[in-house]
């Protein structure tokens, strides 16, 4: 069975415009979170998140692997 091919075309390659969406506020990100069952605001008595320090190991860094991979 052959499949038939089809052509999906980018905005950028018609040229068009795509509207900008403007930046959400904190309040409307916590109207939409407010609805999902799997977050919810921490109990006023929740001790505060514990700083954690990076670590730091030997080696190269992830980032710098994938630009040399891509050279």
């Amino acid at each position: 069975m052959r499949r038939k091919e089809t052509s999906v075309t980018s905005a950028k390659e018609t040229g068009a415009v795509a509207a900008e969406k403007p930046k959400l506020t904190r309040e409307e990100l916590i109207k939409r979170a407010a609805g999902h069952p799997g977050i919810h605001v921490p109990d006023p008595d929740a001790p505060p998140f514990e700083k954690i320090e990076p670590i730091e190991t030997r080696g190269i860094p992830a980032s710098q692997m994938l630009i040399a991979d891509r050279r």
